[in-house]
């Protein structure tokens, strides 16, 4: 018995294989030729009760939401995510500052340019932009993560236009890439990178957020999943998380970090799994006159721990 058993077993052999191939081979082919996300954003629930306003881009419409009075203060936020980042530290820094928080292209609801090119290049233009449009001569500027190299970025080129910068957990230091722990590095990967994108769904999002992007999941509201999600999975916003990707070379921002001359504050969460704290200290070392504050938190300390971000911005900007 055991002769035509083996021989039956391998003549299934051919067939499965080229099975397994033309699985494989319409699995990449449904990757490329199915979007990933939502054709049409779905809708904010908490973006109508803001104050938006947008302004034109290379014909294109960018969103910010501005409050306060007084020194312009830029938020930036992360890739992946929008301005929503940033709701529960916008009421307490708009009592002190005339708060600036961007949707930059391919996040949140704001349009991407034609001929945009996601380079730092392009986002530091979106941010002069936005200075021009909004008449002020200087910016205080504070990101996280993606939107603290932006930050930086624009620190280094328009020194003139930056008053001071504040450094959340931020991307920058030229080994950026290659220490995120996150799934963002591997979007660049051909085939994987887009079975990524297809991979985002609310549960995918909720268990980042709760797993990781904070250190206590247990802060995480059912809002904020929404929020994150509904913006993340329009189509348009997915793409561009590739593009960021290939096109941000943080080694640029590296070699000019000695230059800055502007105060810089620099906060970190010391349980970041996704850019390990000792990244916040080697940042410190090259940018002259740092100062580095640790909190306890993950990746997102101005979402985990607000009080403290906004209590620590305020202190050194009163300096």
């Amino acid at each position: 018995m055991a002769g035509p058993i083996h021989d039956q077993s391998m003549n299934r052999l051919p067939k499965i294989a080229t099975a397994t191939l033309i699985i494989i081979a319409a699995s990449i082919v449904w990757i490329y030729a199915v979007e990933p996300g939502h054709a049409n954003p779905i809708p904010s629930v908490w973006r109508p009760s803001q104050h938006v306003q947008s302004f034109e881009h290379q014909g294109a419409r960018i969103d910010y939401i501005e409050e306060g009075q007084g020194p312009a203060l830029l938020l930036l936020h992360g890739g992946g995510t929008w301005g929503y980042s940033f709701h529960k530290n916008i009421g307490t820094l708009a009592k002190h500052f005339r708060v600036i928080v961007l949707d930059m292209p391919g996040h949140g609801f704001s349009e991407i340019p034609e001929n945009y090119g996601y380079s730092l290049l392009d986002t530091r233009n979106v941010i002069e932009a936005l200075r021009r449009h909004l008449g002020v001569d200087r910016l205080i500027i504070a990101g996280n993560s993606w939107g603290g190299g932006w930050a930086l970025d624009y620190a280094e080129h328009f020194p003139e236009h930056t008053a001071a910068l504040i450094l959340i957990d931020a991307a920058g230091l030229a080994d950026t890439v290659e220490a995120d722990q996150s799934s963002w590095p591997y979007l660049t990967v051909p085939i994987l990178g887009r079975a990524i994108l297809h991979g985002v769904f609310r549960f995918t999002v909720a268990d980042g957020y709760r797993s990781t992007l904070f250190h206590d999941g247990s802060k995480v509201r059912e809002s904020t999943i929404d929020e994150v999600y509904n913006a993340l999975s329009w189509t348009p916003n997915l793409l561009a998380q590739i593009k960021y990707q290939k096109n941000l070379k943080w080694e640029e921002t590296d070699v000019r970090m000695s230059t800055l001359r502007c105060p810089v504050l620099i906060i970190w969460g010391q349980y970041d799994e996704y850019l390990d704290p000792s990244m916040a200290s080697r940042m410190a070392f090259k940018i002259p006159d740092a100062t580095l504050v640790f909190l306890p938190t993950s990746h997102l300390p101005q979402e985990e721990d607000p009080g403290s971000v906004n209590q620590r911005i305020l202190d050194f900007l009163s300096q």
